[in-house]
């Protein structure tokens, strides 16, 4: 069918889809293979053509002919980003789940009850808190293991490893839908996502087909990016169009995208030849002592921005949705409208802010829309608020934009990568990966407690925190 008959709105889409597919392939490649970013801001508007990339169209179609196999590695790449994406945040929508928790553990059902009856910090849903942080603590460990021994493993061997540990843990919570089981299943499908977290770069990056490795970067952090908004489509759709059990959906398509990416590493093989890797077998002391304006920068990145991270968890609170006058399903479509949301701005910003601003501008302007986030927290959780009000408007819109800044520190350009050695590449990507997920388990376990104790102070902790981060990023930023 032309493409003229569709409907607008479906061809709009298309042509929407095929923008964003193209500034993937082209606007961001120099910021993946190291070359510095323009240090000029563009004046003049880009054409279109110019931001599509069709200048290089012919030079891809004939890369991808003399070479078919690298169209199994952009797909596996893709299937492990969204698979990481969507199992690090899946589980945001089961404890929502009054089957799921009530099938785990009936006494965790009651409290979780009492918890949304009553006033937030009178009385804290400490099961479900600690439940959340589960898959991040165990991404952390699967990184670790992965970063360790991927030097005497191969890392098609690991990858295999890691969805095998995948689909234990999704046979685990179909097998024993109890406290036990739910909690050895989401730490299983936590281990092996970090395996794969880490290993997937290596594989494909840096030992796949050499002029596809950023194409190939690009669209595993895209479907990365992807994740949240699937997994919250996949518990809307669950709760809207079923009941009682359904819940093992969601885990079902962890297991889907598990198998998939299975078959297309299987299938890869062929097209994966050893490249000479450029890393450093010499001490970490000794490689942090060499690049030490590198190194600083590399744990700043690990540790502040996960400090702002407590701005939003202020919304932790169940008594949120009922400040905006949510009630049943509308909590979850609420969030996945957000989520597409904050999909859609992290686009915005990747592709056309940072590289016509420069990131030093808008990792600052990130810092300060942050800081007001923390103010709607005292908003949100008054016992005086009430639902019809007028600035719930305004606190929705904030709470869209300021996620959106968040694309400032993890979007597709890699900045902590930027401009480094490749000798420490692998140095800096683990110690990122590894102080965040560290940090992330932390605050998501004591955020509502911290919330309720510091009740009014909140605000002012999340502003010293952003303003710190502003001095780092003056200090270490320079494009």
């Amino acid at each position: 069918m032309p493409l003229r008959d569709l409907p607008v709105q479906l061809r709009n889409f298309i042509i929407y889809i095929i923008v964003l597919v193209r500034l993937i392939t082209q606007r961001s490649f120099r910021s993946f293979q190291g070359e510095p970013l323009p240090q000029t801001r563009v004046t003049s508007r880009p054409s279109i053509p110019s931001m599509l990339g069709m200048t290089n169209l012919s030079q891809y179609r004939t890369a991808i002919i003399n070479d078919r196999w690298v169209i199994a590695n952009i797909i596996s790449s893709m299937i492990g980003g969204l698979l990481y994406g969507y199992s690090l945040s899946f589980v945001g929508g089961l404890i929502t789940m009054k089957t799921f928790v009530h099938a785990i553990s009936p006494e965790w059902f009651e409290a979780s009850e009492k918890a949304k009856t009553t006033n937030f910090c009178p009385y804290i849903d400490t099961p479900m808190a600690l439940l959340s942080v589960i898959i991040p603590f165990s991404l952390m460990l699967g990184v670790v293991v992965a970063t360790t021994v991927h030097r005497t493993w191969r890392p098609q061997v690991l990858i295999v490893l890691g969805l095998i540990i995948i689909l234990s843990g999704v046979s685990m919570v179909w097998a024993l839908p109890k406290t036990v089981g739910a909690i050895i299943a989401l730490c299983l499908i936590g281990f092996g996502n970090g395996m794969i977290r880490e290993v997937i770069p290596i594989y494909y990056i840096q030992k796949g087909p050499e002029h596809f490795s950023t194409l190939i970067e690009n669209t595993y952090n895209f479907a990365n990016a992807l994740g949240p908004p699937a997994s919250l489509v996949v518990y809307y759709c669950i709760l809207r169009y079923s009941s009682d059990k359904k819940w093992i959906v969601a885990f079902k398509v962890i297991g889907v995208f598990a198998l998939l990416l299975f078959v297309f590493v299987l299938i890869s093989l062929k097209s994966v030849q050893e490249r000479e890797i450029i890393e450093s077998d010499r001490p970490f002391r000794e490689i942090v002592g060499r690049y030490k304006r590198t190194s600083i920068f590399v744990v700043s990145y690990g540790l502040i921005p996960q400090l702002i991270g407590f701005a939003p968890l202020a919304f932790y609170a169940p008594l949120v949705f009922e400040s905006l006058g949510l009630r049943d399903r509308e909590p979850i479509l609420a969030s996945m409208v957000a989520a597409f949301c904050v999909f859609g701005f992290t686009i915005l910003v990747t592709f056309l802010l940072i590289p016509f601003l420069g990131r030093r501008k808008v990792l600052i302007c990130s810092c300060l829309v942050m800081s007001a986030q923390a103010a709607l927290s005292k908003l949100l959780h008054s016992q005086k608020h009430h639902p019809d009000k007028p600035g719930n408007v305004v606190a929705i819109v904030i709470m869209l934009v300021t996620c959106a800044g968040y694309a400032g520190f993890s979007g597709f350009h890699g900045w902590t990568r930027h401009g480094a050695p490749k000798q420490i590449d692998r140095v800096m990507r683990a110690t990122t990966n590894v102080m965040s997920l560290k940090l992330m388990v932390s605050l998501a376990s004591i955020a509502p407690f911290i919330i309720c104790a510091f009740a009014k102070s909140t605000f002012i902790i999340g502003c010293v925190v952003c303003i710190l981060y502003i001095v780092v990023v003056y200090v270490f930023v320079y494009d």
